[in-house]
């Protein structure tokens, strides 16, 4: 997890609203992770478009999937979107992703631009690297037409 204890409280916190059972989606689901992000602290913090809108998106494509996110499961970073390699929160799960025995071969999250801003090559390196090298299945709260969009 990334940010200072308090933020990370306050996530939790709002984790735990969401998902009273301790799992975002389904609870007799299969395992699988989840991240967030925001651009900035006060993003962080405020309901209409910061993580509490993400963790219900989250958790309604995991319920839709069959799929159980535990608190552990959980990534999340307060960062620019137009940059990748600096997000702590991020790069532990590409860590973990690449794994030989990890948790999960599913990834929820609520927008592809939540992964990156920068839709000239930075969405396509971290999807083929999860989807390809990786083989994690990425799911998206809204499915995309196309890759391209």
């Amino acid at each position: 997890m990334n940010g200072t204890p308090d933020r990370l409280q306050w996530v939790k916190d709002e984790f735990n609203r969401i998902a009273p059972q301790g799992i975002l989606g389904d609870p007799n689901g299969t395992p699988a992770y989840g991240y967030l992000r925001v651009s900035s602290t006060g993003q962080a913090e405020e309901g209409r478009s910061g993580f509490p809108r993400q963790l219900l998106h989250v958790h309604e494509k995991a319920s839709q999937l069959q799929l159980a996110i535990t608190w552990e499961l959980v990534f999340f970073d307060d960062h620019t979107g137009f940059e990748f390699r600096d997000r702590p929160a991020l790069t532990k799960l590409r860590k973990r992703a690449r794994a030989a025995q990890r948790e999960a071969n599913d990834l929820v999250i609520e927008n592809i631009d939540r992964l990156s801003r920068e839709a000239t090559w930075h969405q396509g390196f971290l999807l083929e690297e999860f989807e390809k090298e990786n083989k994690i299945r990425i799911h998206f709260w809204k499915d995309l037409p196309s890759k391209l969009e």
